[in-house]
Order: structure tokens, then sequence, then C-alpha cells
């Protein structure tokens, strides 16, 4: 009964954590009302994204100190303060600070808390478990923007984030209580694909591993992608057309794949691996790209949609995978550290995202440079990948020639 309570508890956490990506749905009616450019509107997110990072090493260090359900506790408390007094704008700092440090930083405290208990809960499922929280926190702009556009439209943005200050107070207050790890220390279960190791390796030597710095390069290439999508998914559903009444549904449907990606993924990485796990997205993250790039061209919504749908699952393996091969990779005793490094990808992905997506669309008056651009940025991914997928198949033979000799002899 606990496991249930702990597992239904997290989900309904990141479904409201997610709400951090519907970001581009505020950024409309702010630009409205004040004349911001989406360069200016884009940089908040970018530094909520960094905060986002910060976050998630403070409350890695934290969990020394003070007990996870305070932690979380803490995290919903400052967000709803962020929220509100982002009502309150009057200028781009406050949605610098309110939104983006106060925001950002609690989200990825919760965030790095929540990833690092839920799979002691499950741990003969460490991926599908990842996946699949994930996939909830990813569909947080499908399910609560179209009420959150509505109240919008209705009393106006300052009423909207009101409304969410209150509704993140109540919900982390109460629900925080059952963020407990197990009475007993579980054992993991480890992967036997891409050369997985189960020994708990530091955070120091971890960042001697070339390994690591590979994977990062992915995480980052892959964030920038999503991160830019997410970002600026209503204005590139303007700019081929978009009905009005679609726009919400656009931006959703990045979100929701990026859900759906990391669930697939989940199931994927416990079955066949990470890395080839990664690389399969990565193919149809390409293929999303190059649609996106032809959808500005005819201005096709089947093609912009299919295009979101693509390289938001790719997205999605991002932090779905983020979490499992640094488990598997780099063992459990310093995960929490070790995952929050990790995530400092999003420090890259977030500039190279959604910030330089917006100086180039205000800079260009289009995206095609841009779609351009994420192009380059996944065939750098594919290449992080690859290098990593050919050293394993090395490994793997080169131990398989040493049994074959030792029982030779």
């Amino acid at each position: 009964m606990k496991k249930i309570c702990v597992t239904v508890s997290g989900a309904v956490l990141f479904l409201f954590l997610g709400l951090i990506y519907a970001w581009s749905i505020f950024a409309a009616p702010l630009e409205n009302d004040f004349g911001w450019s989406r360069a200016q509107t884009s940089l908040t997110f970018t530094i909520c994204m960094s905060c986002f990072c910060v976050g998630g090493l403070a409350a890695s260090k934290l969990k020394n100190k003070i007990k996870t359900q305070l932690i979380m506790a803490l995290g919903g408390i400052v967000v709803a303060v962020g929220f509100y007094l982002t009502s309150f704008t009057a200028g781009l700092w406050h949605l610098y600070i309110f939104y983006g440090v106060f925001c950002g930083f609690a989200v990825g405290m919760c965030y790095n808390c929540l990833l690092t208990i839920l799979p002691l809960w499950h741990p003969k499922r460490v991926g599908f478990i990842n996946g699949a929280m994930l996939m909830v926190y990813g569909f947080a702009s499908l399910i609560l923007g179209n009420p959150i556009s509505a109240v919008i439209n209705a009393m106006g943005w300052r009423t909207a984030f009101k409304v969410l200050a209150v509704v993140f107070l109540a919900l982390f207050l109460i629900l925080s209580v059952f963020m407990q790890t197990p009475d007993t220390t579980p054992r993991f279960v480890q992967s036997p694909a891409d050369g997985d190791s189960a020994n708990d390796v530091s955070t120091l030597d971890m960042l001697k591993s070339r390994k690591f710095w590979l994977f990062f390069i992915w995480e980052c290439m892959v964030g920038a992608v999503g991160l830019a999508l997410i970002g600026h998914a209503a204005a590139i559903a303007s700019d081929v057309f978009t009905p009005a009444a679609w726009l919400a549904i656009a931006v959703g449907s990045v979100s929701a794949a990026s859900g759906i990606g990391r669930l697939i993924c989940g199931i994927l990485s416990d079955a066949i691996g990470d890395i080839k796990t990664a690389i399969f997205m990565n193919i149809a993250g390409l293929a999303g790209c190059i649609m996106l790039i032809f959808c500005l061209e005819t201005n096709s919504m089947a093609l912009l949609f299919a295009g979101f749908i693509l390289c938001g699952m790719c997205f999605g393996a991002g932090p779905a995978l983020n979490a499992s091969f640094t488990r598997r990779t780099f063992g459990s005793k310093y995960f929490s550290t070790n995952f929050s490094v990790m995530s400092f990808s999003l420090l890259f992905s977030s500039i190279a995202g959604t910030y330089l997506v917006g100086i180039i669309r205000s800079a260009s008056d289009t995206y095609m440079t841009a779609f351009l651009l994420i192009l380059v940025y996944l065939i750098t991914g594919l290449g992080a990948l690859g290098i990593i997928f050919v050293k394993s198949v090395r490994a793997e033979r080169s131990q398989r020639s040493v049994l074959l000799s030792s029982n030779i002899h």
C-alpha cells in the first residue's frame, strides 16, 4: 500500500512540475501586453532551465542533512511564491527572477528528489518507472495547457499565475508527506546491454570517464532540440498559419510526445540498453526535423504535427535515459549527485535551444535557419552515441576473445 501511495503521489507531483515546460503559453500574452520580443521572453526559460540544474544539485546535497519530504514541501512553497510574484510582473527582471530563478530552482530540487526516491520502490523496473513518471511530467502541457489557456483568456495571465500558486502550495504540502524511501535498501537489476556496470562510481571519477562526456554531449544536443521546440512551439505553429484554436494543442503535442517518448525509452532501455534506445530515438528526431523544414515551405499542418511529435519523442529520450544511464553505468551510491551533474546539460540546451533560436527568429523573421541548426544538433548527438556504441561493441568482443582463449587453455 505504501508503494502505491508513493508512486501515485509522485505521478501527481510530476504532472504539475511539468508545467514549467508550458512557458510558451504564457509568453505570447506577456509579449502582447508589454511589447517584448521573443528573444527577450526566451531568456526567461533559459534562466529557468539554468536554475533547474542548480536546484537539482542543491537537493542532492540537502538530502544528506534534512528529510526529502521537507525538501519537497519547501520546493512547492518556493514554486508557489514564484508563480504568485510573477503575477505582479511589470518588467522583464521580474519575469527573470520570479519565474526563471524561483520556479526553475524549486522545480529542479523536486525533480531530483522524485527521480531519486521513486526507483527505490521499483528496483526491478528502473527504466520503466523513470519513463512512466517522466511521461506524466511531459504530459503536463497537454493535460493542463488548455485549462490554463482558458483561465488566461477569461481572466488574464495574472490570475492564471495566482491560481497556479494556490494549487502548487496545496498539492506539495499534502503529497510531499508520502515521499519516503523504503525501509530496506533495494538491489537494482542491471541491464546487460551497452556494457553497463553496477559499480558505484564517485562524481569525480565519473567526470574522468569518456563515456560520461559523450553521453553528456548527446544530452546537450537533444535537450537543445526539445527546449527550442517547447519554447517556440506556439510561434512556429503561427508561422505555419495554424488556427488559434490549435495553438495550445500544438504546444501540448511536443510535451505529450516527449512524455510518450520517455515511456517508450523506459521500456526499451530495460530490454535493449540505453545507448541503442538513444540511437533509435535520435534517428526519429532527425526525421522529425526534416519534416519541420518542409512544413515551413509547404505550410502543412500535417508535417508540422508529425515533426513536433517525432522531435518531442527524441527530446523525451534525454531525461528518461539520463536517469537510467547514470544509475546503471555509475551506480546508485552517488546517483543523486551524479544525476544532478549530468542534468547540467540543460544549461547548454537552454542557451543553444530556447534562447539562441529566439535570437535567430528575431533576426531572420523565419524559423528555417533555426531548424537547420537543430539538424546539426541531432547529427552531432548521433555521432557521440555512435562512438559509445562502437567502443561498447569492441569491448564486448574483446571480453569474448579473452573468455574463449581462457577456455581453450
